[in-house]
């Protein structure tokens, strides 16, 4: 990290905890930053009845404590019931960074955690995961699985964190068809910028994505990436430049911004937020507005298709597996389709533009195969390839949380 952003970083991370009224991140929970855990618990329950019409008219709740493996403090849980009906639960971690320390909120989801009234020592190693410690043994409440301490260890290592850290097995898929249709619901831009550079540094696939954002926004605000043509226009339609200087520029910024790496391997979603926001406001005095497109834990793709109409790029948190294919050829005079596939398993950041989907017909036009997929952009999908389809259906999408990003001058 440069040394002269040392204690502008500090400064700017002690700002994302008490929520800059630049920023509009309420919108999208995940990632919110506050100076206690009871701030964040108290504000997000307003919010959930004030700003998305969640009617209850009081609340209950019990809160307990989160460890790591060295028994040391590490967040809270918040097990809520409202109005003695609809249970729900909220975890945060604590993060430190010199003399601050705040709260992060990693998961919200309806119904009780695994960790309400567990009676060993809640153990929140990384998103999804809760381990109970009893009596000297380790047990995965989610998996109801006796575990080692050394997987705990592996678990923790991965953190709160997106790193990239992914590895990818490739397969093939070959469908024989008379008829394929494929629709198209993008960004008027048809796409987004697929930058490759995350700085020197490594873990930096959330620099990556927030570097792809800034320089679609760019071509709208060019004072965000001054002194740079992030696209030109050929046969009518917008094409990205690829890595430049201040590309490179950009994405050391967000390095330092996001606070890459300090907790761990990996920029948090709260890290990804604050470096996006300080960002623009340093770049143009901009504002930053994010809006989820989950609903209970999960994409709603009804929100996406919104955003994506509005012209707004969607950031994707991927955890622990995805699917992404680099194509789909057609062989035998259009007889049938080769998909090439890459799964993937990590926790992984990249952003989207659009949906593709793609259906076969037999011959007598019944359809025998449909594949949804997000349109994405991606530091790490293939070697030499930074932009992909990344497969919605059939149980490959474990996208941890989404939302969009919008840049836009308040003034």
């Amino acid at each position: 990290m440069k040394k002269i952003k040392a204690f502008a970083l500090a400064f700017a991370l002690m700002l994302s905890a008490f929520a800059l009224p630049a920023s509009t991140a309420a919108f999208a929970w995940i990632g919110d930053r506050y100076e206690s855990d009871e701030i964040a618990f108290t504000t997000i329950l307003e919010e959930m009845r004030d700003e998305f019409g969640v009617d209850y008219i009081s609340y209950t709740y019990e809160r307990a404590a989160l460890y790591n493996s060295a028994d040391e403090l590490s967040g809270y849980v918040y097990d809520f019931c409202l109005d003695g009906i609809q249970d729900g639960c909220m975890l945060m971690v604590k993060l430190e960074y010199g003399d601050e320390m705040w709260y992060e909120v990693t998961e919200i989801y309806l119904g009780q955690s695994p960790f309400y009234q567990n009676s060993g020592v809640n153990i929140y190693p990384t998103f999804r995961t809760y381990i109970s410690l009893e009596s000297g043994v380790y047990i995965d409440l989610g998996l109801n699985l006796v575990i080692t301490y050394e997987v705990l260890l592996e678990l923790e290592a991965k953190g709160f964190g997106f790193s990239a850290s992914a590895v990818y097995v490739s397969w093939t898929e070959q469908v024989d068809y008379a008829a394929r249709t494929i629709t198209k619901n993008t960004v008027s831009a048809g796409s987004m910028p697929a930058l490759t550079y995350g700085t020197n540094n490594g873990n930096c696939c959330a620099v990556v994505a927030g570097s792809n954002i800034i320089n679609y926004w760019a071509y709208y605000l060019p004072d965000l990436v001054p002194g740079v043509a992030v696209a030109t226009i050929v046969s009518g339609e917008i094409s990205w430049k690829g890595d430049s200087s201040q590309n490179f520029f950009v994405a050391d910024e967000l390095y330092d911004w996001m606070g890459t790496n300090l907790y761990g391997p990996g920029t948090s979603i709260g890290g990804f937020k604050s470096g996006i926001d300080m960002y623009a406001a340093l770049y143009g005095d901009y504002f930053v507005k994010f809006r989820s497109v989950m609903t209970s834990g999960s994409y709603d793709i009804n929100k996406m298709l919104t955003e994506f109409a509005a012209n707004r790029p969607v950031a994707l948190f991927m955890n622990p597996y995805f699917n992404v294919s680099n194509g789909i050829g057609t062989y035998g005079g259009g007889a049938y389709d080769i998909i090439y596939n890459y799964d993937f398993t990590g926790a992984h950041a990249m952003t989207a533009s659009g949906r593709h989907v793609y259906k076969w017909y037999d011959a007598g036009g019944t359809l025998i195969r449909e594949i949804q997929y997000l349109r994405v952009s991606s530091s790490m999908l293939l070697p030499g390839l930074h932009i992909g389809w990344m497969r919605l259906n059939e149980g490959f999408d474990d996208i941890n949380d989404a939302f969009s990003v919008e840049i836009y001058d308040p003034w």
